[in-house]
C-alpha cells in the first residue's frame, strides 16, 4: 500500500515537472527552444541566413513556425541612439509585414507594439489571415543588433488552444543576442 502511495506521488510529480527546452547557440544568439520543436532548416541567403525550427500537431499536417533571420545591414552609422534604433527596428519590422501580407489572403495586422529583445529597442507585429486557404496567426520582430538585423516570427494554423505558438513567442522573446561587429 505504501509503495503504491509513493509511486503514485512519484508519478504525479513527474508529470507536473515544466516541459523542457532545448538551447540552440550559434555566433549570433542562442534561443531556448520550446518542447518538441526541430531544426533548423537553414536558408541562405547573399546577405545574411535563415533557420526554421518547427513542432508538428498530432491529427494533421500543420505546423507551428519560429523564424529567425539574421542579415547584415549595409550602410549602418556605427552608433544609433536608442530612438534611432526603435525607428530602424520599426521600418525593419514595417517591410517585413508588408512582405509578408502580399503572401497571406484577408490579411489583418495589429498596430505594431516596441519591447526590447535581449535589451535592445525592438518591434513586433501581429498579424492574421488565411495561407493557403487556412485561417493562420502570428508575430513578427524586428531588432538591430550592431550591423545586423534580426527578423523573427512565429506563425501558426489559427487553434482554440495556441499554447505552442505562445511558447514560440515566449522563446523569441528571451532571446539573447550576441555581441560582435
Amino acid at each position: 500500500m505504501l509503495s503504491r502511495r509513493l509511486s503514485t506521488i512519484l508519478l504525479s510529480s513527474l508529470l507536473s515537472l515544466p516541459a523542457m527546452a532545448t538551447p540552440f547557440d550559434n555566433a549570433d544568439f542562442t534561443i531556448e527552444l520550446p518542447e518538441g520543436f526541430t531544426g533548423p532548416q537553414i536558408k541562405n541567403d547573399p546577405n545574411g541566413y535563415g533557420l526554421v525550427f518547427s513542432k508538428g500537431h498530432a491529427g494533421d499536417n500543420t505546423r507551428t513556425v519560429l523564424e529567425i533571420a539574421v542579415a547584415a545591414l549595409k550602410d549602418k552609422p556605427a552608433t544609433l541612439s536608442e530612438t534611432d534604433l526603435q525607428k530602424l527596428a520599426n521600418h525593419m519590422l514595417a517591410g517585413r509585414m508588408a512582405l509578408v501580407a502580399t503572401r497571406r489572403q484577408s490579411f489583418i495586422a495589429a498596430p505594431p507594439a516596441t519591447l526590447r529583445l535581449s535589451k535592445l529597442p525592438a518591434a513586433r507585429g501581429s498579424w492574421s489571415g488565411k495561407v493557403q486557404g487556412v485561417d493562420a496567426t502570428g508575430s513578427i520582430y524586428a531588432v538591430v543588433a550592431g550591423k545586423r538585423v534580426f527578423m523573427l516570427q512565429a506563425q501558426d494554423q489559427k487553434r482554440p488552444q495556441q499554447q505552442d505558438l505562445e511558447a514560440a513567442m515566449r522563446a523569441i522573446e528571451a532571446i539573447q543576442i550576441k555581441e560582435r561587429e
